[in-house]
């Protein structure tokens, strides 16, 4: 069970499949059912079990996984740039504004002509 689990997906669900070493039972929905050696597990990402027949057993396609920040990491990645960009576009607002201003002084007091 250490081993990094391989994920199948069968339509729109998908589950990593374990193959049962010892005789077992899995616990779903308020039912015990009970595994054979050999006979394979499929858990879904919410941890439900439930036995997967040999005859269904290759309608699971196995899927690649790959290394990626977790969700929130991206966003706060993402936020983080942002605020970097919302930032530099403040800094540039405020220099305008400022400018602006400027130049209405200068033009409300006639030194705009000089």
């Amino acid at each position: 069970m250490g081993a990094a689990k391989k994920l199948y997906v069968k339509k729109d669900h998908l589950v990593s499949i374990e193959q049962a070493k010892n005789n077992t039972v899995i616990h779903t929905e308020g039912v015990s059912v009970p595994v054979r050696r050999g006979e394979y597990i499929a858990t879904n990402p919410y941890g439900e079990q439930y036995v997967v027949p040999e005859s269904y057993r290759n309608k699971y396609v196995e899927v690649n996984q790959f290394k990626d920040a977790s969700f929130y990491e991206s966003m706060a990645k993402g936020y983080h740039e942002m605020a970097a960009i919302n930032l530099e576009e403040a800094n540039v607002g405020v220099a305008a504004d400022n400018q602006a201003e400027e130049i209405t002084e200068k033009f409300v007091s006639g030194s705009m002509n000089e």
